[in-house]
């Protein structure tokens, strides 16, 4: 997506990137959607709000998606404090931890055809995340 410094915002912000590419292209109902965060940054960035200093590229991109899915739906974000016991924040957390360690994602855009991990090693990938756990990390359709 563009990162050009790693950090907990980058996370942040490039997941709210990656539910904003799944609403463009793989949810064709047009429906409103609301995706939910916990980091205010995250979130002011890609609706324009904030100006990011690094990853400006990245944000620049954030921009852009929120732009492209608001002109075909009704989209909100909606904060919700993190860690606090909020189920669905608590699994994001959870994914993320997973992702921090290599762990590889088998479903969506991230599916590796044929197995493979992608690193040239021929390593057979840990489990993936399945499609379940895939779709249910920032979004709800409203």
């Amino acid at each position: 997506l563009g990162a050009e410094v790693c950090s907990n915002n980058t996370g942040e912000l490039s997941a709210v990137c990656e539910a904003l590419l799944w609403l463009r292209d793989h949810e064709p109902s047009g429906c409103a959607a609301a995706i939910c965060y916990d980091s205010n940054y995250a979130a002011k960035i890609a609706t324009g709000e904030f100006q990011a200093h690094k990853n400006v590229h990245l944000a620049r991109r954030a921009r852009e998606l929120h732009k492209q899915v608001a002109a075909s739906r009704r989209l909100t974000f909606v904060h919700v404090k993190g860690h606090s016991g909020d189920r669905w924040n608590d699994r994001a957390d959870q994914l993320a931890n997973r992702g921090a360690t290599k762990e590889i994602c088998l479903a969506g855009r991230w599916a590796v055809p044929g197995g493979s991990t992608g690193t040239g090693t021929g390593a057979a990938p840990k489990r993936g995340v399945d499609e379940e756990e895939h779709a249910v990390v920032l979004l709800l359709l409203l």
